[in-house]
């Protein structure tokens, strides 16, 4: 399971990208309860995603891993937040002590660029013909910014055109960073941050969600 591409995001937060190139026997931890995924590439994707997770933070207890109804994972009496995302034969995590996160990875492919109109505003689209973001390139970096967003509000019901909208861009040819307005708790500025692996986006928000908001 080579690592593609590692990142410590501050001083409690990690980032992993992986290869999956094992077999699903490696990834398989006897005392995790999961459940029953009957495509093989989704239940090796799940378990490899548990198994970078316990890889990056190898004090989070996987058994304590429990699903939200809006679909997000949390975990029970423990003080760290993470996300997981998978692509094919890659899969990511993130892991956090200190703050909320929310994480997408999505290799360029055309079938992103035939749903734009579903996600993309008018206005975002000045930042497809900057350097680097044109065509399906650009659409599918939108898309995973706001996959990202989605998945560390984890509370469902998030229309990503008319709630969430890309303002402002940082591009310094490694990394892009990008100001978002986020309709559903308009008092936060968020802040997303992305990488280009050869043909694959990874996208991340790493911000505090208080109760209450």
């Amino acid at each position: 399971m080579p690592l593609m591409y590692s990142r410590h995001i501050d001083n409690e937060a990690k980032l992993g990208l992986w290869q999956i190139s094992e077999a699903e026997e490696f990834f398989h931890i006897p005392e995790l309860n999961t459940p029953a995924i009957k495509h093989p590439l989704k239940r090796k994707q799940h378990w490899a995603g548990r198994f970078l997770l316990n890889e990056l933070e190898p004090s989070i207890s996987l058994s304590e891993i429990h699903v939200q109804e809006s679909g997000r994972p949390f975990l029970a009496g423990n003080p760290y937040f993470f996300s997981i995302s998978h692509d094919a034969d890659q899969v990511a995590a993130l892991v956090s002590e200190n703050a909320a996160v929310g994480l997408d990875i999505e290799r360029i492919k055309s079938k992103i660029a035939a749903i734009a109109p579903k996600f993309v505003r008018e206005d975002e689209r000045r930042f497809l013909s900057m350097a680097d973001l044109g065509g399906t390139a650009g659409i599918t970096w939108i898309w995973t910014v706001k996959e990202a967003v989605f998945k560390w509000y984890g509370r469902g019901k998030v229309d990503f055109k008319r709630d969430i909208q890309i303002q402002e861009l940082d591009n310094d040819g490694k990394l892009i960073q990008s100001r978002i307005a986020f309709q559903k708790l308009p008092q936060l500025s968020l802040q997303s941050s992305s990488v280009l692996i050869h043909d694959l986006w990874v996208s991340w928000i790493h911000h505090p969600l208080l109760l209450g908001e």
